[in-house]
């Protein structure tokens, strides 16, 4: 993934290889095409991911929640847009953490910095095995 610029995840397998990789912090927003307030938060992912263009360890990503069902299903989304955040340094196969603060960049790039450390959280959900598909 380019730093400064939000990557699109277009498939499961590509989700799962980004949001995998312990040795970066991913902001992951699920958005749907339809939605008024993914719409407004567009910009603000931008942002975000301009905040992070020096930090090779930090990706910004989205997922259209409408083109993989199974998967919103599975990470229990519940809306749109849904933020969340895989922190680099734990084995983030399974929900990751639900951003639920304003969609700011102050908040949401405050968020990732509280999380992008190498030690893991206590009360991530991980509940996936390695079988599992996502």
């Amino acid at each position: 993934p380019s730093p400064g610029k939000v990557v699109m995840l277009k498939t499961a397998e590509e989700f799962r290889r980004i949001s995998g990789d312990s040795a970066k912090t991913v902001l992951v927003a699920f958005t749907a095409p339809w939605c008024q307030f993914c719409k407004e938060l567009a910009p603000i992912l931008d942002q975000v991911a301009q905040h992070y263009t020096r930090d090779q360890k930090t990706v910004v990503a989205k997922v259209n929640g409408d083109d993989m069902p199974e998967l919103v299903e599975k990470l229990g989304i519940e809306g749109f847009p849904s933020l969340r955040v895989f922190p680099k340094g734990v084995h983030a196969k399974g929900k990751g953490l639900r951003f639920e603060g304003e969609r700011t960049l102050h908040d949401v790039a405050n968020f990732l910095d509280l999380h992008n450390s190498n030690v893991p959280i206590d009360g991530v959900d991980y509940p996936f095995s390695e079988d599992d598909e996502l």
